[in-house]
């Protein structure tokens, strides 16, 4: 059956059927008519075949086939008709019954994370995720399942360097066990990946791949949706024929399997692909899309793809269409409950975010004091702040009529550079007004290089390992915000992670010495007192280290300078545990 040969499986389930009454094993084959059928185009029938085995199952007590053929109409009826809450309470139940017959069950966590997914809700997708791990053996079918959904999640993420590895690892699975679905969707996802990387000609070799999979296989629901990114590609080759008659066959296709969620996708990609040749059909082809839409609570299709639905968006709100500017203005506003790309944003020794996989460009961030705002809600509590205290900070010398142009001026600025293109009615989902509040809000996914540092170093400094303390302070390429370096609203964070570092260098130097890595622990000294140069814990350490490598004058040079330094910086003598020392070592 799983590879494609359903006819012949559908001969000797039906037989089954007729020849065995009723008893667990026609519950079975009950279920494998339900999937033949739902692959072969007839969803109806195998909506009915489920049926009678869940209702045979049931009278039978049978709960393990039961479970089965409920899993069975919640991947194979249910999801593909876009009627996710269903899918998911249906996969519930069929968890619970497998349960009882002490079957391990994947189903539960796989449908969740893939209906999370499509949802556009990545956090869930994630949990989701993190749920499915312990299920997952090596090597299976269900970790090559477990790869995939991890790529569609950073391809979503537009992480496409861990995107690309985890496809890597799918397909492998995918060519070692032959799983015709992995094979298809492992090709399907390296289409997508070149796609995103602007590589058309690559992604038209995979998807074409894909494709002969799907047909050989006779998967004609992945066919279908296959052909989706097909015609993706080739619009994007200027081969706009080629393009429209595979997105006609995909809509013919997943028509078949009333698959709402896919055919709002291509009917959405038909209404765009329309407007730019000027075909006056467009309208009504978009009023039907935007139905669609949000019929079906799709809506987070308009952000999946952005960068091709958010001008033909803008152009649907201005236009003098009623229908049609009424539609883009519902999904305009249906889209501000759904999450944005998440931000990278690296802070230690540089000034760099990335959105998903496009790096925000540099010059960008000084318009209007737009990144100075940025990098000042970022260090305030729940990233938050009331408008005085920004008008205080960043524009100190302003009057206040003043001052308040310019923040409008910067928030302005930061919005557009965020959201680039956001239509005007749209509000910003990263930068929020609240009355006298303004609040930066970071999506899921989202990750600060100094939060992380700050985490993963004191986590170290605890534990005292090694490769702990060695790989948070990796992390540390500089100061905080070089370009602010001057500035009082920075000061008192920069200077907390100048003492975290420190603090981290005199733990891993620590670490080092016990280990008798006594060049080691030195070297960590000296990087300390460069830096500090009244630290006596370095002091102390560093002296320690020269004792052990049998190098006393070096020893008694370091209390020499730090006698000197903390003389000249406080007026105060080292503490006693170094004067010892340094007697220690006089006396031979």
């Amino acid at each position: 059956m799983r590879l494609g040969k359903y006819e012949e499986a559908i001969k000797i389930a039906s037989s089954v059927v007729a020849q065995e009454g009723e008893n667990p094993i026609v519950v079975r084959a009950l279920t494998t008519l339900g999937v033949c059928k739902a692959e072969s185009d007839d969803i109806e029938a195998a909506e009915k075949y489920f049926f009678k085995a869940i209702h045979l199952a049931g009278k039978l007590g049978d709960s393990l086939g039961e479970g089965i053929a409920l899993h069975g109409l919640s991947t194979c009826v249910h999801i593909p008709r876009g009627r996710f809450h269903l899918g998911l309470t249906t996969m519930e139940q069929a968890g619970y019954l497998k349960a009882i017959a002490n079957y391990p069950d994947w189903g539960q966590p796989f449908i969740k994370a893939y209906v999370h997914l499509l949802s556009g809700q990545r956090r869930e997708a994630r949990s989701a995720l993190d749920e499915l791990l312990p299920l997952v053996e090596p090597g299976t079918r269900l970790a090559g399942g477990y790869y995939y959904l991890w790529a569609l999640l950073d391809l979503e993420e537009g992480e496409l360097q861990r995107a690309e590895e985890y496809l890597r690892l799918c397909l492998r699975i995918a060519n070692q066990t032959g799983a015709p679905d992995l094979n298809i969707w492992a090709r399907t996802g390296y289409s997508r990946l070149y796609r995103l990387k602007n590589q058309p000609a690559v992604s038209l070799g995979w998807i074409e791949d894909a494709l002969h999979h799907a047909i050989y296989f006779n998967y004609r629901h992945f066919q279908g949706v296959s052909l989706i990114e097909q015609a993706q590609v080739k619009w994007l080759l200027g081969d706009k024929t080629g393009s429209e008659s595979s997105l006609e066959e995909a809509i013919q296709i997943l028509a078949q399997f009333q698959d709402a969620y896919h055919l709002a996708l291509a009917q959405l990609l038909k209404a765009i692909w329309q407007d730019e040749q000027g075909n006056p059909a467009s309208i009504e082809t978009w009023i039907n899309a935007a139905k669609y839409l949000l019929t079906n609570s799709f809506v987070h299709l308009i952000e999946r793809e952005r960068p091709l639905t958010f001008p033909f968006l803008i152009k649907q709100a201005r236009s003098k269409n009623p229908e049609s500017r009424k539609a883009a203005e519902a999904l305009i506003e249906n889209l501000t409950g759904i999450p944005p790309l998440p931000l990278k944003i690296y802070a230690l020794g540089q000034f760099t975010v990335w959105q998903g996989n496009r790096r925000i460009p540099d010059h960008l961030w000084n318009r209007r004091k737009a990144g100075e705002l940025f990098r000042f809600l970022l260090l305030k509590p729940g990233r938050a702040v009331i408008r005085d205290e920004v008008q205080e900070n960043l524009w100190p010398e302003s009057t206040l009529e003043t001052g308040i142009g310019m923040l409008h001026q910067a928030t302005s600025a930061l919005r557009r550079i965020l959201e680039p293109d956001i239509p005007d009615k749209f509000p910003s989902r990263y930068l929020h007004m609240e009355g006298e509040r303004i609040r930066l809000s970071l999506p899921p996914g989202s990750s600060i290089d100094f939060e992380e540092f700050e985490t993963r170093l004191s986590e170290a400094i605890h534990t005292k390992k090694t490769a702990q303390l060695e790989k948070a302070l990796s992390l540390y390429i500089d100061d905080l915000f070089p370009m602010n370096r001057y500035d009082d609203w920075a000061q008192d964070k920069r200077e907390g992670l100048i003492e975290l570092h420190e603090r981290g260098l005199l733990a891993l130097g620590q670490t080092y010495f016990e280990q008798g890595e006594y060049y080691r622990a030195l070297d960590c000294a000296r990087r300390i007192l460069k830096r500090n140069n009244t630290n006596q814990d370095a002091a102390a350490l560093g002296m320690q280290a020269c004792m052990k490598l049998q190098d006393g004058p070096r020893a008694v040079q370091l209390f020499m300078e730090i006698e000197k330094n903390l003389r000249e910086t406080y007026d105060i003598p080292p503490r006693q545990d170094l004067k010892r020392l340094v007697r220690q070592i006089k006396r031979g």
